[in-house]
């Protein structure tokens, strides 16, 4: 079970700003790590995770914007040698990897050989039953769908989260509702289904991700919903801090929101630290 953890390596006069969800040039992202690490310097971060794809498809093939499986010895080598040259903020190496019912096995024998390599994993759903929601080429699907249609893919996106969430694997849940990136939303969003998730989350001591990317999307607002925070705080399931960067300019983007959010919901606050450290957001943020 989760222990929570008053930090004394954490300056609490210090305000904790942390981002674990970044992607470098190595995936989709833009830009080197060390122009992330510049970046967060600026900004006054305390830590940042770097987490490239890892998509693993149903065939077990790799999708694309994913590193191959053969890189992740070298994304492992350049994210260290970026680790032991920064001074001023803390760097941890992770990975985002998708979650799909056919590759599952295989990514976790991934996993399973990186173990002592990895701070921690992310776990998301980007692929539902073929269909890559989350791209601009899926707005036109996306439109041409009925509400009763968008209603069933909602409701099987999150039975997907689910089965990963299940499998014990990773470490935190990214973007819970990326479903709704592009403003398509539910006649009834399926909490029940939520809740499960969640349940299973704090049971495996897992965390949920806040992220801000959903700000820059059509959505217009953070992942997860307000809905789903309340719910994070009555169940009090750690988070996690992300941005979901994938250029430098979007490494601290929206974070003092975010630890606002935490702060007023009282949410407790995970590190990943060989697992995750429990921290007490009024002692920090």
């Amino acid at each position: 079970m989760y222990t929570l953890i008053i930090d004394k390596s954490i300056n609490a006069t210090k305000k904790f700003r942390a981002n674990y969800h970044i992607h470098t040039s190595m995936s989709d992202g833009f830009s080197e790590p060390v122009d992330y690490v510049e970046k967060a310097v600026e900004a006054g971060l305390t830590e940042i995770g770097f987490t490239d794809h890892l998509v693993i498809l149903d065939d077990a093939s790799v999708g694309l914007g994913s590193l191959d499986v053969n890189e992740i010895d070298s994304y492992i080598e350049t994210i260290e040698d970026v680790r032991k040259s920064s001074e001023k903020v803390i760097v941890k190496c992770g990975l985002e990897v998708d979650y799909t019912p056919g590759g599952v096995k295989y990514v976790e024998e991934i996993l399973n050989s990186y173990k002592d390599c990895l701070d921690y994993t992310l776990m998301g759903v980007h692929i539902i039953d073929g269909f890559h929601f989350d791209t601009p080429e899926s707005v036109s699907t996306w439109r041409s769908l009925s509400q009763n249609e968008i209603d069933k893919l909602y409701r099987r996106y999150y039975e997907l989260v689910l089965e990963g969430v299940e499998t014990g694997i990773f470490t935190v849940v990214a973007h819970l509702d990326i479903v709704k990136k592009f403003g398509f939303k539910p006649s009834e969003e399926p909490l029940k289904l939520v809740e499960s998730i969640l349940e299973s989350v704090k049971t495996l001591d897992m965390a949920v991700e806040i992220s801000s990317a959903g700000l820059r999307h059509p959505a217009q607002e953070l992942y997860p919903s307000s809905k789903i925070v309340d719910m994070l705080a009555f169940l009090q399931v750690p988070v996690t801090m992300a941005t979901d960067a994938h250029k430098p300019e979007d490494v601290s983007a929206g974070l003092d929101l975010i630890a606002m959010l935490i702060k007023l919901k009282k949410l407790p606050l995970a590190i990943p630290a060989n697992g995750l450290k429990i921290l007490n957001p009024l002692e920090v943020l």
